[in-house]
């Protein structure tokens, strides 16, 4: 398996136009987590705080910044080859037919999310975000205190800590499971994609969903043995098995 050569870039401060270091848009289906099978128009914005070694997405070589606006209307645009404009902008009446919308990246925390994420609240588009846990941002009580939709985070652990900010927001936990490196104490990784630190455990009092998911080492007879540990983890905990149905249908 190919080695993540990408390099760290450190959060950076929100930009005076709420704009945004954009990777790249597309549509598909969610694959992973609680919107899995759940159509998606996909947000990777570029850079990422940490540098996992078997980390397999591409978060670095391009990018545009964007605002908010155009970032939400390519999106948009994004499903409209599929699907109506109304379907994704208009009123949220039917909500398990409207496609989701998910920042992932690199890290989205590693740029200011609030004028994006208080757009999307105003349009009536749910918004999830997968992140790393490293990085809490100040602005999510704010966006409570105001009203606005809060994104569904979805944390995947890559450190020995979480941020305590996210704590209130994180919906669920993902682990991606090696089967070499497996504890025997909960069934979760004893390292994560190759950095060799324990990923945080979820946190005290946490009531979401834990979700489990086989590495994906690009090998077929690897792969077989990373499933099996990872149904097995779900069999013995009670935690939930995430299957990446992307790849398993052929989509991006």
């Amino acid at each position: 398996m190919e080695r993540n050569l990408q390099v760290i870039e450190k959060p950076i401060p929100r930009q005076e136009d709420g704009s945004l270091q954009v990777h790249s848009i597309w549509y598909t289906i969610q694959g992973e987590g609680p919107y899995a099978g759940r159509p998606a128009a996909f947000v990777r914005l570029t850079g990422c705080n940490l540098q996992c070694p078997l980390c397999d997405t591409e978060y670095t070589a391009t990018r545009t910044r964007m605002s908010a606006l155009q970032v939400i209307l390519a999106a948009a645009q994004a499903v409209a080859d599929a699907r109506s404009w109304d379907r994704f902008l208009g009123p949220v009446s039917i909500p398990s037919q409207h496609p989701v919308l998910v920042l992932t990246g690199g890290e989205p925390f590693r740029q200011h999310l609030q004028e994006f994420l208080t757009l999307c609240s105003a349009r009536g588009v749910l918004v999830q975000i997968e992140t790393n846990g490293t990085l809490g941002p100040d602005y999510l009580p704010d966006m409570i205190k105001t009203g606005h939709r809060l994104p569904v985070i979805v944390c995947s652990p890559k450190a020995g800590l979480v941020q305590p900010r996210l704590y209130p927001f994180i919906a669920a936990y993902k682990y991606v499971l090696d089967y070499r490196e497996v504890s025997p104490e909960d069934g979760l990784p004893t390292s994560v994609l190759g950095n060799g630190i324990a990923p945080a455990r979820p946190h005290e009092g946490f009531e979401g969903v834990v979700y489990v998911q086989p590495l994906d080492s690009q090998d077929t007879e690897e792969n077989e043995a990373h499933l099996a540990a990872a149904v097995k983890s779900c069999m013995r905990y009670g935690y939930t098995l995430c299957m990446q149905l992307h790849k398993i249908v052929g989509l991006d």
